[in-house]
């Protein structure tokens, strides 16, 4: 089953990428830590990568992945500060990766919040 996800996953963040690709990257920052707790680490020892890329067109892609397995363990991407697209989140208990469909998500217009809880949605 674990499999499955994974390479679910990966087909997912590879067209997700390559359609991203498509747009002109405004800046690129790359972080590498030691754990998960985002302890920084020296880039040839590290275990995990996070990536922030903003695009010319306001998109802005989060990415957290263990380098060893090549595993994405979180992926958030955002257009104008609201969720854009499906993303992936590491559950530090279990150790899985959870997705939210962000179409799912609704807002209230006037104040920008979250009205229905991540917790509800599926």
């Amino acid at each position: 089953m674990k499999g499955c996800v994974t390479i679910l996953l990966l087909l997912s963040v590879f067209f997700g990428l390559s359609a991203q690709d498509s747009a002109n990257v405004i800046s690129k920052h790359t972080v590498y830590y030691k754990d998960r707790y985002r302890t920084v680490k020296n880039p040839k020892k590290a275990y995990f990568v996070k990536n922030n890329i903003v695009y010319e067109d306001s998109t802005i892609l989060e990415e957290f992945r263990n380098i060893s397995r090549d595993e994405i363990l979180t992926k958030k991407i955002t257009k104008n500060d609201k969720p854009l697209g499906i993303w992936y989140i590491l559950n530090k208990v279990d150790e899985s990766v959870y997705s939210i469909n962000t179409a799912k998500i609704h807002y209230c217009l006037e104040k920008n919040q979250l009205i229905q809880p991540l917790r509800n949605i599926k």
